[in-house]
């Protein structure tokens, strides 16, 4: 799977000859990227099958991808990742469903900047939730969630303190 993310000029003509992903899925994999396909088509999200793409972590199950902008160039990948159902029962725990991603920030700003897309006005702070003991913190923390969820701007300060 390694040799698919090759960037090397040796590599290619292998990879050309590599056979396609989607004609070897086995039934239930086949059953789920159909119904992958058919959510991203139902709500109009753009995408390209990449049967060459591969993520460079052997925990990945089933789906992987890229979030690339449409103007393309030298690094153009916002970021990436897939389906990792396994990982958390390879740690010790109860087999359970997941799905992750990483990105750069600074290749978000630079696609905005080419973009000339303005980020929106972050509303001006009301309230500033401050506290003086550590076992205020979790009431402090929840005071400015709540704030927030009702619509009001509001920050918690964070202590640091010395180990």
């Amino acid at each position: 799977m390694r040799l698919l993310d090759c960037k090397e000029e040796r590599c290619q003509p292998i990879i050309a000859g590599a056979p396609a992903f989607s004609d070897q899925l086995c039934g239930p994999c086949a059953e789920h990227f159909s119904r992958l396909r058919g959510y991203l088509d139902d709500i109009g999200i753009a995408y390209h099958v990449d049967s060459r793409l591969v993520r460079g972590l052997d925990y990945y199950t089933r789906t992987v991808f890229e979030v690339q902008p449409r103007e393309e160039g030298g690094q153009s990948s916002l970021g990436g990742g897939g389906r990792y159902d396994g990982l958390i029962e390879q740690l010790g725990s109860k087999p359970t469903p997941g799905i992750g991603f990483g990105t750069g920030v600074e290749r978000i700003i630079i696609n905005l900047k080419r973009q000339e897309i303005a980020l929106p006005d972050q509303p001006a702070l009301e309230v500033y939730v401050a506290y003086q003991t550590p076992d205020a913190r979790a009431a402090a923390f929840k005071l400015s969630s709540d704030l927030r969820r009702a619509g009001i701007p509001a920050r918690c300060c964070v202590r640091r303190t010395l180990a």
